[in-house]
């Protein structure tokens, strides 16, 4: 007997329209549970039938945390009520960047701003403030920039592996205002590996000879 009360067949006894009624009853009880009490391991994806239209969770029964290695979101992500990611985020932070140098506006008046638009995923550009026979200090520097992957830095042309200062695509932004000492004749290099094809650099640099 089931656990409805349906009782075992055999051979060719009848069923009757009240446990055809009883098995049509569990298997809407199920159907309507199962979700409810999923436990262990989906071998498989989970679909909703209908695009854009289901919740998971809600504002009063919400889930306690929620572990996964990607995420792609189409909307709004909200964290404690406030929107963190909308569809101008980038907009937004070219903006930024464009002001810095107003921002700063005495430390630009005396160096030098750079902005380039990355065109390919690994490459550098020298920043062309050498001056042949001339050793300089490299006094203060900012970088900002919008690459949502790999890593962008600033190094001495003589040793491009050794950044001076490194910005990987969770921080767009970096500073420092102490000095360093770069070569005689050495220029300053901006380098790329792995960036987002189209995103924007903006370099600040304040040199003084030595």
């Amino acid at each position: 007997m089931s656990w409805k009360g349906v009782p075992r067949k055999e051979n060719y006894f009848p069923l009757f329209a009240e446990e055809w009624n009883l098995l049509l009853d569990a298997v809407d009880e199920l159907y309507a549970t199962c979700l409810k009490s999923i436990k262990g391991y989906v071998e498989g994806d989970l679909y909703p039938r209908e695009h854009a239209k289901y919740d998971l969770g809600k504002d009063d029964l919400r889930f306690k945390n929620v572990f996964a290695v990607f995420g792609d979101f189409s909307g709004d992500v909200r964290v404690r009520g406030s929107s963190v990611v909308t569809e101008d985020c980038l907009a937004t932070l070219e903006a930024y960047m464009s002001r810095l140098v107003e921002i700063e506006e005495e430390e630009a008046a005396e160096g030098q701003a750079f902005f380039y638009e990355i065109t390919s995923a690994d490459g550098g550009v020298a920043l062309g403030v050498a001056e042949p026979g001339v050793a300089k200090k490299l006094v203060a520097a900012h970088l900002v920039h919008s690459s949502d992957t790999g890593e962008v830095w600033l190094s001495g042309s003589e040793e491009p592996n050794k950044p001076l200062l490194w910005a990987p695509a969770s921080v767009k932004r970096v500073a420092f205002d102490t000095w360093l000492r770069l070569g005689v004749g050495e220029d300053l290099c901006l380098y790329w590996r792995n960036a987002s094809i189209g995103s924007k650099v903006h370099v600040v640099v304040r040199l003084a000879r030595r």
